[in-house]
């Protein structure tokens, strides 16, 4: 049996572009006495879509992550709303786990970001949501 494997790394003329909903949990504890203006944020993720190939047709479609994602979070004192302090968040999106929904259309959706109290991306639970067609497991 021939596999042919489309290569991961760069991303090609396949790369595509999604705003999504962010949202971010643990804010409160990075940042006590501050709350945030918004409960969710949009952001632009990129990714490519590649295909693994058998001889009888499409075996699976992966999606692959790209880029950095930043995005600017505007917090108020909780007793003093004068207060406003912005706070910058940066992720990587390829290292978000990826929880995969079962649609007929291959895109990516709503990412769940934790972070740990000195702002920085706990990744172990951080995800994005990829929509993509259902594989039978054999």
């Amino acid at each position: 049996m021939r596999i042919k494997r489309l290569a991961y790394g760069q991303p090609g003329d396949n790369l595509y572009h999604n705003r999504v909903d962010l949202s971010v949990y643990g804010l409160d504890v990075a940042k006590p006495g501050m709350m945030t203006d918004e409960v969710r944020w949009k952001v632009d993720v990129s990714f490519s879509i590649y295909q693994e190939h058998r001889s009888w047709g499409i075996k699976d479609i992966i999606v692959v992550l790209h880029g950095a994602v930043e995005v600017v979070i505007s917090m108020t004192a909780e007793q003093d709303e004068s207060r406003r302090e912005d706070v910058t968040l940066r992720f990587e999106a390829n290292r978000l786990k990826q929880d995969k929904v079962p649609s007929d259309q291959v895109t990516v959706g709503e990412i769940d970001l934790w972070v740990k109290p000195d702002l920085s991306p706990d990744y172990d639970r951080s995800s994005i949501t990829v929509y993509g067609p259902a594989r039978a497991e054999t």
